[in-house]
Order: C-alpha cells, then sequence, then structure tokens
C-alpha cells in the first residue's frame, strides 16, 4: 500500500490539530477533533490520514461521551474504509 499524504498545507494543519484535540481525550475534544479532521477531508478528499482520525474519533464516541456504540461504530468503519 502507498502512503496516502496531502499536498495541501491547510489540510495537514487540519489534521494536526485534529491529532492535537483527539490526544486530550475529552469529550468536547473529541467533538473538536471531529471538526478538524472533516475540514482536512473537505480540503483534499482523497487525504487518507483524515479519514483515519474521523475513524479514530468515532470509535471513542462511546467511551467519552456515552453515545451508542450503534450509532459510532458503523461511522467509523465507514471512515476506516475510506482511508484504505
Amino acid at each position: 500500500m502507498a502512503n496516502n499524504y496531502t499536498a495541501n498545507p491547510e489540510a495537514y494543519q487540519f489534521y494536526l490539530r485534529g491529532r492535537f484535540y483527539w490526544n486530550k481525550r475529552t469529550a468536547v475534544d473529541l467533538m473538536r477533533a471531529i471538526e478538524q479532521f472533516k475540514a482536512a477531508a473537505d480540503l483534499d478528499p482523497n487525504y487518507a490520514l483524515a479519514f483515519v482520525g474521523l475513524a479514530d474519533s468515532y470509535v471513542l464516541l462511546e467511551q467519552y461521551t456515552g453515545t451508542p456504540p450503534s450509532e459510532t461504530l458503523p461511522q467509523a468503519r465507514s471512515y476506516a474504509e475510506r482511508a484504505v
């Protein structure tokens, strides 16, 4: 598999901010991370790392926000498949 990075520096900045918020591991920060990853994906729809970040975030939503896995896991899977 080839690495799929972005040539868009703004998308990369959104991705980095997403990882920053994701690493804080609070409900509010996970939602902020999702916003940042979505912004990165909007700027570069082929940016695999943005979709990985979204998948990572949705997997953790149950633990940190209490959202049922029936709502979060399908989205996490969809984003993970999109990244591949």
